[in-house]
């Protein structure tokens, strides 16, 4: 929940990685539980670190959920 600061988003929006999941939701409505805060917003100097933050997140996820 929030912006998208490393490519210049201003405008608030939910994006939710689903996990194990690789169909398109775009359109759809969409549940979403929040069960807990991963990390705050942060801008990220390249798409790469972004991908291995998101990676990370996934991790830590998986930890969480069991």
């Amino acid at each position: 929940v929030g912006t998208n600061p490393t490519f210049s988003g201003a405008e608030r929006r939910v994006e939710a990685f689903v996990l194990d999941f690789d169909e398109d939701l775009y359109g759809e409505h969409v549940g979403v539980d929040f069960v807990h805060r991963l990390r705050p917003m942060l801008h990220f100097d390249s798409v790469d670190e972004l991908t291995q933050e998101m990676a990370r997140d996934v991790e830590r996820t998986r930890e969480l959920l069991g």
